[in-house]
């Protein structure tokens, strides 16, 4: 689904108040956190699991 979400107050998008625009890193983090929550729960309908290899 998200395959490189943006860095912290590095690019301005366009878009007021998208992600990666936040005031504190605190609260992009926490953006972040929520974003790949609902993620891994829409995934989870399907049984899709997120994996990582090396």
């Amino acid at each position: 689904m998200i395959t490189s979400p943006p860095y912290f107050n590095q690019r301005e998008y366009g878009a007021p108040g998208g992600v990666g625009n936040e005031e504190t890193l605190a609260v992009y983090l926490d953006n972040l956190l929520r974003l790949f929550a609902e993620c891994v729960r829409y995934c989870g309908r399907w049984k899709h699991r997120l994996e990582y290899r090396r």
